[in-house]
């Protein structure tokens, strides 16, 4: 953090994607301190989110998920389930990409 008051204090610091000859601002002029909120709010969070979501999904078995959860009925944990496997994911890749304003 020192770094936001001292090297980059005057220039700021600019983070981008490059996609063929299309370039993506992340984020420009910024100082450090900015660049480590971004890089964690914005980029690992996420991503933790999903490994996690993909983790209880698919590696974790089905009976233990379902006596842990004790949702009362098979029919709660098969929504959970689902909404776990295949929609949380696809929504938690559209907010890391509209975050980071690719879409």
């Amino acid at each position: 953090m020192i770094f936001s008051y001292n090297v980059w204090n005057e220039e700021g610091f600019t983070l981008a994607l490059f996609f063929g000859d299309e370039a993506v601002r992340l984020v420009k002029n910024a100082g450090f301190d900015d660049i480590v909120i971004f890089l964690s709010s914005l980029l690992i969070q996420p991503f933790a989110a999903l490994m996690l979501c993909l983790f209880l999904a698919w590696v974790i078995p089905r009976q233990i998920g379902y006596r842990r959860l004790g949702l009362g009925g098979r029919s709660w944990f098969e929504i959970w389930n689902y909404l776990l496997r295949y929609v949380t994911p696809v929504l938690l890749l559209v907010v890391t990409l509209g975050a980071i304003r690719v879409i």
